[in-house]
């Protein structure tokens, strides 16, 4: 798995960490590139609902990006089962807290802000890893 920082789902053709904090629409995110023979989507959907600690508001709002119509199922059906699971609050787990969206166009994040959060990149690969249904499998 490789995993890349980046700004995802705003209007500025060319987003900085300036233009996202200024309020351009992007997010602040993590783009996963997985073999889909070892991890699924739904190894991704843990991980993301596993390291999930409620809403933010601008470039650090939750998304959860899918690229195919299985995957916006997927990513649905388990909103729904995570907002009547009981462990969040209802604002947590609200739609306007997390959005479920098409992955649109991507931008890496500035090299100096690939490795800022080194341990929390390396944390979401080993969580995806540890957590795989095909790697206990």
């Amino acid at each position: 798995m490789r995993t890349v920082v980046g700004y995802a789902g705003g209007r500025n053709p060319n987003p900085s960490y300036k233009s996202v904090s200024a309020g351009d629409g992007h997010a602040e995110a993590i783009r996963c590139e997985y073999d889909n023979t070892t991890l699924s989507y739904t190894d991704m959907l843990d991980a993301f609902w596993t390291n999930y600690v409620g809403p933010g508001n601008g470039q650090y709002r939750a998304v959860i990006w899918y690229g195919t119509e299985e995957e916006r199922k997927l990513a649905q059906t388990r909103l729904e089962e995570e907002r009547e699971s009981g462990k969040w609050l209802d604002f947590q787990v609200s739609d306007i807290a997390i959005s479920i969206e098409p992955a649109g166009e991507w931008f890496d994040a500035e090299p100096y802000h690939q490795y800022r959060n080194i341990g929390g990149v390396k944390r979401w690969e080993e969580e995806v890893a540890k957590n795989s249904s095909r790697s206990n499998a």
